[in-house]
C-alpha cells in the first residue's frame, strides 16, 4: 500500500516547494532557512519558472497515479490535491491583501484562517484525507477533506 501512495507523496512535495518557491518571491524573502532564497540565486524571472515547472512535476506524478491505483481512486487523489491547492492559493491571497492594503487590523481569527488555508491544508488537513482514501476499501464512498472544510 505504501508503494501506491508513492506517487502522491512526490506529488504533494512537488506541490509544497512550488508553492514555498512563489511565496518567496511574492513576499521579497531574501532567505529560508538561512540559505538564499532561488530567486535571490538565479532571479525572479527563472525562479518563477521553476516553480511552474515544479507544479507540472506534481501533476506528472498525480497522472502516475492511473497507472498505479486505477481512474477512480487516481480521481479521488486528484480532486483532494486540486481543492488543498485551491484553499492554498486563497490564503495566500488573503496575506498578500493584507500586505498591498496595508491591513494591520487582523484578529486572532484572521490569521488563523489564513494559516488553515495557507499551509495548513498541504501540511496536514490534505495528508488526512489522503491516508484516509488510501486505507478506504475499493467500492466504498469516499470521505472527502470538504467534510471538515470552512
Amino acid at each position: 500500500m505504501a508503494q501506491q501512495a508513492l506517487y502522491s507523496a512526490a506529488a504533494l512535495e512537488m506541490y509544497h516547494n512550488a508553492f514555498l518557491i512563489h511565496d518567496d518571491v511574492e513576499d521579497g524573502s531574501e532567505s529560508r532557512r538561512g540559505k538564499d532564497t532561488l530567486h535571490e540565486m538565479i532571479g525572479i524571472p527563472r525562479a518563477v519558472n521553476t516553480g511552474d515547472a515544479t507544479y507540472l512535476l506534481a501533476l506528472s506524478f498525480l497522472l502516475e497515479n492511473l497507472n498505479s491505483v486505477g481512474v477512480s481512486k487516481a480521481m479521488h487523489v486528484m480532486h483532494e490535491i486540486e481543492n488543498m491547492a485551491r484553499q492554498s492559493v486563497e490564503g495566500q491571497s488573503m496575506e498578500l491583501d493584507w500586505v498591498a492594503n496595508n491591513t494591520f487590523d487582523l484578529g486572532d481569527e484572521d490569521y488563523y484562517r489564513m494559516c488553515t488555508k495557507k499551509t495548513c491544508w498541504y501540511t496536514l488537513s490534505l495528508l488526512c484525507a489522503l491516508a484516509i482514501s488510501w486505507a478506504h476499501p475499493p467500492g466504498k464512498k469516499k470521505i472527502s477533506s470538504k467534510t471538515w472544510q470552512n
